[in-house]
């Protein structure tokens, strides 16, 4: 678990550290709120948001992705205090 004030920097450390086509799952506590980070190749990102609202943003630089975590943090995880952090690996 992490702090919902910790999110952005936790997500952007750890996509530095994970494999292409690895991916991160942020949840609420009561987890019917996510969000999915996935790493592509060539420093490329695609977002999946399940929760108030259930979008795909595929094919994100990391100027693009800041942008847009920040928008979802505020909007999927408003009232949370702590999150549910996951990473999954695809072999």
């Amino acid at each position: 678990m992490i702090k919902n004030s910790e999110f952005l920097q936790v997500c952007l450390h750890s996509l530095a550290q994970i494999n292409p086509k690895d991916k991160l799952v942020f949840k609420t506590l009561k987890k019917d709120r996510e969000i999915e980070v996935k790493k592509l190749e060539n420093q490329r990102y695609s977002v999946q948001e399940r929760g108030f609202y259930n979008e795909v943003f595929e094919n994100m630089d990391l100027k693009e992705l800041k942008k847009l975590l920040k928008i979802l943090q505020k909007r999927e995880f408003p009232r949370s205090h702590q999150l549910w952090f996951r990473i999954v690996t695809q072999d």
